[in-house]
C-alpha cells in the first residue's frame, strides 16, 4: 500500500501545480506558453517518478478541474496538449530501437493530429468564445504569393513545436540532474 499511496500523493502534488500554473497562465498572459511548458513538466515528473498511468490519471485530474477553475479558455492547451504531451514523449521515447528522426516524425504527428482539428475548432465553431472571429478572414486568406496564410500558419507551427520539444526535453534533463536527487534527500 505505501507504493500506492505515495503515487498517489505524488500525482495529486503534480496536478495540484499544474492547477497553479494553469492559474499564472490567467494572472500572466504573456508568459503562457512559459507556464504551459512548466504543466508539461509536471506531468512528465510524474512519468518519471510513478509511471505513465499514474501520470495519466494526475492529467485527467488536473484536466478536469482546471475546467472549473481557471477556466475552458485557460485549460484548453493544458486539456488537448501540453498535460498529454508528456505521455506521449515518454511512448515514443521508450520504444525499443526508436531511432531520433523516426522518433521526431511520430512526434510532429502527435502535435499535428491535435494543433489542426483544435486549431480549426477554435477559429470556426468556438470563434466566439476564444474571441478569435477576426483571425477567419484572415485564415481564409492568401499570402503575396497566392499560397493560403493557412500554410505559413502550419509551418509556423511546426517551428514553434520544435523548440518546445526541445525545451521541454532540456527542463526533463535539469529535472533529473538538479530536482530529482534534492527530492531524495
Amino acid at each position: 500500500m505505501p507504493g500506492k499511496a505515495s503515487s498517489v500523493a505524488f500525482g495529486g502534488i503534480a496536478a495540484a501545480l499544474c492547477l497553479l500554473f494553469l492559474s499564472a497562465v490567467r494572472l500572466l498572459p504573456t508568459a503562457d506558453l512559459v507556464f504551459l511548458s512548466l504543466t508539461s513538466l509536471a506531468v512528465a515528473a510524474v512519468v518519471i517518478e510513478k509511471g505513465v498511468r499514474t501520470a495519466a490519471l494526475a492529467w485527467l485530474a488536473a484536466s478536469v478541474l482546471s475546467l472549473v477553475f481557471p477556466g475552458f479558455q485557460t485549460s484548453l492547451a493544458f486539456v488537448v496538449f501540453f498535460g498529454p504531451y508528456p505521455l506521449a514523449k515518454a511512448w515514443i521515447e521508450g520504444r525499443k530501437g526508436m531511432r531520433p528522426m523516426p522518433a521526431w516524425l511520430l512526434k510532429f504527428l502527435a502535435f499535428d493530429l491535435v494543433f489542426v482539428p483544435v486549431g480549426l475548432l477554435v477559429l470556426g465553431p468556438l470563434s466566439g468564445t476564444f474571441g478569435t472571429t477576426a483571425y477567419l478572414d484572415l485564415w481564409s486568406g492568401r499570402l503575396w504569393s497566392g499560397a493560403p496564410v493557412v500554410l505559413l500558419v502550419l509551418a509556423a507551427a511546426q517551428v514553434v513545436f520544435a523548440v518546445y520539444e526541445i525545451a521541454l526535453s532540456l527542463m526533463i534533463s535539469f529535472y533529473l540532474r538538479r530536482i530529482r536527487p534534492a527530492l531524495a534527500r
